[in-house]
């Protein structure tokens, strides 16, 4: 009957009840009361099963990785064990960012049998993100929840929610060339000449060739920042500006502090760049600041080695450094 809630009162609580059955037969005769001992309980939320990656399941704690240029398809699969309930999956829409899109979703395979039909009983979504040609190295969080229907008599019992939240990262100096595109089309993009991308890139024998749908093309070198190194000093060692660099790199957010091991995408030019290192005739003027762990407050060193003094084991140093 959905005349009344129970469940909201006496959830997870065994209870006797007496319920006057009475079975009459042709002659007038009745059976006798029977006892029923009824388990009430606790309307389950909706869970997440493995993802769909690319057509590969995947556990949704996993980082995700996504190539520029590329459509990563992600999706989302829920169940619920309460075969009266249905499912709802949801982002915010402060949670997507540029190119991210939630598709329609549809019912999916239940890991639990019903007595009682529900199609959305069980449901899978589909997330979509082709990432910008500039969001080399981003790391974007997406939070997804999957809601309930809170059972069935008007919302009777209440509403569950489970959030789930993913990491995607996108790669640094990588891009997935789209249908009939060649090396110069991939350079324009980037303000790369063809020649760069063709020298990077030996899986491509001719540099007229149409490249095949998502082919991977490097863009550039995967450079590990040493100790000494500085935006400034890299650039201009490596032939590029700083707005290149900032274009293959989001995640430095168009600042040029970097710090001794941190990754970033250069795209060398062999005409350009300095054939000696920047390092000998001490043309620049550098300045360290702590950087991770501790923060002092932008408190700039002189020397190296007094910065990591000043920051202690947990911290680290980054340089600041300009051409003199």
């Amino acid at each position: 009957s959905c005349g009344r809630s129970m469940t909201s009162r006496i959830a997870g609580e065994r209870l006797r009840v007496q319920e006057e059955l009475r079975a009459v037969d042709d002659f007038g005769n009745t059976s006798t009361p029977e006892c029923v001992d009824i388990q009430v309980d606790t309307d389950p939320a909706p869970i997440f099963l493995p993802a769909d990656d690319d057509g590969v399941r995947v556990n949704m704690s996993a980082d995700v990785t996504v190539t520029m240029g590329a459509t990563k398809h992600y999706t989302l699969i829920t169940y619920n064990i309460n075969c009266l309930d249905t499912l709802d999956i949801f982002a915010p829409e402060e949670h997507l960012g540029p190119g991210m899109e939630l598709h329609e979703q549809a019912p999916s395979p239940a890991p639990v049998q019903c007595t009682e039909s529900n199609p959305f009983q069980s449901v899978r979504r589909e997330f979509t993100w082709r990432a910008p040609s500039t969001y080399g190295g981003n790391v974007s969080s997406v939070c997804f929840s999957v809601a309930d229907s809170c059972g069935r008599c008007s919302c009777a019992g209440r509403q569950d929610i489970t959030v789930h939240c993913v990491t995607f990262r996108v790669q640094w100096c990588k891009y997935s060339v789209g249908v009939e595109h060649q090396l110069s089309e991939v350079g324009a993009l980037y303000g790369v000449g063809w020649l760069q991308l063709w020298k990077m890139n030996q899986q491509v024998l001719h540099p007229d060739y149409i490249l095949f749908a998502g082919q991977p093309i490097d863009l550039g070198r995967l450079l590990h920042v040493a100790p000494n190194d500085s935006l400034y000093a890299l650039a201009r060692r490596y032939g590029t500006s700083l707005d290149a660099i900032y274009d293959l790199n989001m995640d430095l957010r168009r600042q040029p502090n970097i710090s001794a091991g941190q990754e970033l995408c250069i795209v060398p030019d062999s005409c350009s760049g300095q054939r000696d290192s920047v390092f000998a005739g001490g043309s620049e003027l550098r300045a360290y600041q702590c950087a991770g762990m501790l923060n002092t407050n932008g408190v700039l060193f002189s020397t190296l080695e007094e910065c990591r003094s000043q920051c202690g084991e947990g911290g680290r140093c980054s340089s600041i450094s300009r051409a003199t």
